[in-house]
This record gives C-alpha cells, sequence and structure tokens, in this order.
C-alpha cells in the first residue's frame, strides 16, 4: 500500500508509522531498533524531535506547556532551569530565568568590577602639606602629606602606590598602615581605621607601592550589595623615634566602588 513501510507475516501491508505484530521493518516513528514494537517513553524518536511516547508515537515538545518540564530542544520551561544559574551562564552573580521561547533569559544577570574613583594611574588631587601643626579638634586636618593612586585591578587586590606631596622620599625608614577608613581622613582618628596592608617605607625610595586587598576576601566582596564602597589610604610613621606611630597620612583616600553591569 502506498506509504507502507512495514510487511505483517501474512503478506499485508500495515499503515506507516502503525505498530503491527509481526512486521519485518521499521514502522514506528519511535521504533529505533528496526522493529514494529514500540520504544520506550522517554527514548529519543527515530526521525523527528520529541521522545517516544511508549506507544509507537512521538511526543513533541510544547515550549511553555504548562508542565515546567525541560524536554529535547529546550534550554528550560517556566520555573524549570535545569538547575542552571547567572553563574553557570558566565556571570558572577544576578536571577537566571526563562524565555516564552524555552531559551535562557540573562537580563537579570550581571557581571562584577571594583572601579577607583580616579581611574587607574591618577594621583589624588594635590594639596598644600600642613606639616607644622599640633593634631586636635580645633585642626583635624594637621600632617596631611601624602598622595595616592590606583595603577591595577586584579580580582579583589589593587596595586597602589602612595608619595609624599613634595615628591622626597621619607626622612627614615618608616612603618606604613593601608587603611580603609573616610574618603577625608583625619588626625583625630588614625588608630581607628581598619589595616589592610603594613610594612616598612625605605627612604630611599620616593614612592611606596603596595599590593592591598580592598576587601576583607573576595567573598566578603561577592557578598557586599552593588553600590557598596571602600576608602583606602596610607599611613605613616615619622623620624626621630616616631617611626612606628601612626603620625602622617594621605590628604584623600581613593574610593573604591563595586559595580555591576
Amino acid at each position: 500500500m502506498p506509504g507502507s513501510i512495514c510487511c505483517a507475516d501474512d503478506g499485508t501491508y500495515a499503515p506507516s508509522g502503525a505498530s503491527t505484530t509481526g512486521c519485518s521493518s521499521d514502522c514506528s516513528a519511535c521504533d529505533g531498533q528496526g522493529s514494529c514494537v514500540p520504544q520506550p517513553s522517554g527514548l529519543p524518536c527515530g526521525g523527528g524531535a520529541g521522545t517516544c511516547d511508549g506507544a509507537g508515537a512521538c511526543d513533541v515538545p510544547t515550549c511553555g506547556d504548562g508542565g515546567n518540564t525541560i524536554e529535547p530542544g529546550e534550554d528550560c520551561d517556566g520555573t524549570a532551569l535545569g538547575g542552571q544559574t547567572c553563574a553557570s551562564q558566565g556571570y558572577d552573580g544576578g536571577t537566571l530565568a526563562c524565555q516564552a521561547n524555552c531559551t535562557f533569559d540573562t537580563s537579570s544577570c550581571y557581571q562584577e568590577s571594583i572601579v577607583p574613583s580616579r581611574g587607574l594611574g591618577s594621583w589624588t588631587p594635590a594639596f598644600v602639606p600642613d606639616v607644622d601643626c599640633t593634631c586636635s579638634a580645633a585642626n583635624p586636618d594637621c600632617r596631611t602629606l601624602y598622595q595616592g593612586r590606583v595603577t591595577s585591578i586584579v580580582g579583589n587586590t589593587a596595586h597602589m602606590e602612595f608619595r609624599k606631596m613634595d615628591g622626597s622620599p621619607p626622612s627614615a625608614t618608616v612603618s606604613y598602615w593601608v587603611v580603609v577608613g573616610d574618603l577625608e581622613p583625619t588626625c583625630l582618628d588614625l588608630d581607628a581605621y581598619v589595616q589592610r596592608s603594613t610594612g616598612s617605607w625605605s627612604s630611599a625610595s620616593s614612592t611606596l607601592a603596595v599590593d592591598v586587598g580592598i576587601w576583607p576576601s573576595l567573598a566578603a566582596f561577592e557578598a557586599d550589595p552593588c553600590g557598596t564602597t571602600k576608602d583606602l589610604f596610607v599611613i605613616t610613621g615619622g623620624g626621630n623615634g616616631y617611626q612606628n606611630v601612626r603620625l602622617w597620612y594621605q590628604d584623600e583616600a581613593v574610593r573604591f566602588t563595586k559595580v555591576c553591569s
């Protein structure tokens, strides 16, 4: 019979796609093994989209059928995402969703970055150092001496550089502390700021270069919401027996902002 591809043992023809006892050739779209026995449900159809229904026919995927079941050819369906997230799609965070055509919707996913306030390589503003003074509530800007800048950021680590406003090296090798504090720090709080890095600044070097963690850890950075800021600046000791005393500091901190795009 026209359209028949399966012949029964008694010589009669079965319609194409039928499942007839004794067929000698493929007669079912879901008969992937060359017999006429319908294949179990869930197996791929022999020549088309979908999966076998167990009765010799194909269940063709229906996107958005309300079953929230991901079928062959679909990335997702409704709220079913197959365990995928923004992170598995190559993003840093956000909420993965499913579009009406059963492909992933990444519009609410984002990439994270850390952006310094003045751009890479730019020093904080110039100022007139206030070096001949006594720190007090009436003169909280006393002993401002340094500028700072960022030359690179890798992950949560910034490569920072610091220098005296006049460009000269320290008069003696002094201790330094890179700390988190206020954008415009004051001499009254030098001992209270949270330390990120510490070491010695040689009197032979006019510029101090430090690799410093901006957030306490990468996990802490990832946990903070977009738009969170951290202000980092340097404090140093002084000469004449004060090398290990927090005394001189940066006039304006470098602000780092967590940006999500």
